[in-house]
């Protein structure tokens, strides 16, 4: 390998793991104490994210994470037979598969759950919402909620697949 192949690995090995470091820990701290903190105040602060365009940065750590480790991955096993075939491009790809189901997850559910969650909660005062309306916005919630344990599982099991990767 080239020193200057090598500076490319390095660095896109080192953003991979920096964006996918900041992607589990922004979705660990959202999920396991931001929005349960917030209790019966979690349809004003996921409607206040997505004001603040929390989603956007999600979708683009995650997409950066996904699409570096794709690139790694082809680094590793050049889409070969014999590359992919190996145990650490198995174990790399099973990891792979995984973090991109979480970025699937995380678009198609939680994204568009919270999507969803900001515009019924931007129509109306609490006083004013229909029970039709909190009773959908509640099950949104759950629904993301559920939706965010899940890609926190995926994402946990990417990582130790990725770092087991190395060894096997």
């Amino acid at each position: 390998m080239s020193s200057d192949s090598m500076l490319v690995f390095v660095a896109l090995r080192s953003l991979h793991i920096a964006v996918a470091a900041l992607w589990l820990g922004s979705a660990a701290v959202l999920f396991w104490f931001v929005l349960p903190s917030a209790g019966t105040l979690a349809p004003d602060t996921i409607a206040r994210l997505a004001r603040h365009k929390h989603h956007a940065f999600m979708a683009s750590i995650a997409g950066t994470t996904v699409l570096s480790g794709f690139l790694l991955y082809w680094h590793l096993t050049g889409f070969s037979a014999a590359g992919m075939g190996s145990h650490p491009g198995m174990i790399f790809g099973i990891g792979g598969a995984l973090g991109l189901s979480a970025l699937i997850v995380g678009g198609a559910v939680i994204g568009k759950s919270a999507s969803q969650i900001a515009t019924l909660y931007a129509s109306g005062e609490a006083s004013a919402r229909s029970t039709e309306t909190s009773l959908a916005i509640e099950q949104l919630a759950r629904r993301m909620a559920g939706a965010g344990r899940l890609t926190i599982a995926l994402l946990l099991a990417t990582l130790i697949l990725m770092t087991l990767g190395h060894y096997v």
